[in-house]
């Protein structure tokens, strides 16, 4: 067989967060390892008053305990009747601005008419940066934010699109 050439790429391949991990700048081990627990504790979570959430006795664990009973993040994890459908960690693959996008969402709600169809759609990205502003984490965590909201509405071109924030660090969600 004659040996094939050299690979091309076609695309450019770009992850939503890249952009902001580069703003975030270095962070310390600790911070990194405390950001991924507390990451990973958050997405074990489907909706918290179908069943209660395993969290282990540890800084993460009571910082997500935390966030659940926080009034302003129920929406996010209590169904509390509402007819809803629940991702975790739904991956997205599209074309976004000539380059191929390859990234998750961390919770993506939609929200269901009567009839059974798609009326609103909530994109829920955790995140643990250390910030003391809301304008600080827009900066950063925008252009992501904009990217999956693009690529979600190719699917779901009938539904409004809303984009959150969930800040551990401020203890809220908020809007993009």
């Amino acid at each position: 067989d004659p040996p094939l050439g050299a690979a091309t790429p076609r695309r450019e391949r770009s992850t939503p967060s890249m952009r902001a991990r580069r703003a975030r700048g270095k962070e310390s081990d600790e911070a990194i390892a405390f950001g991924r627990e507390t990451h990973r504790l958050l997405e074990s979570i489907g909706w918290a008053d179908d069943m209660a959430a395993d969290l282990p006795n540890s800084a993460e664990g009571s910082l997500v305990r935390e966030l659940l009973s926080d009034p302003s993040l129920r929406p996010f994890f209590f169904r509390d009747g509402r007819a809803l459908t629940l991702f975790v960690e739904q991956p997205i693959e599209a074309i976004h601005d000539g380059k191929w996008l390859s990234g998750a969402i961390d919770r993506m709600i939609l929200h269901r008419a009567a009839d059974g169809s798609i009326e609103k759609i909530d994109l829920i990205d955790f995140k643990t940066d250390a910030v003391t502003e809301i304008p600080q984490l827009r900066e950063r965590h925008q252009e992501q934010m904009d990217a999956y909201r693009e690529v979600i509405s190719r699917v779901y071109p009938e539904a409004a699109i809303s984009a959150f924030l969930i800040s551990t660090t401020l203890r809220r969600p908020v809007e993009i």
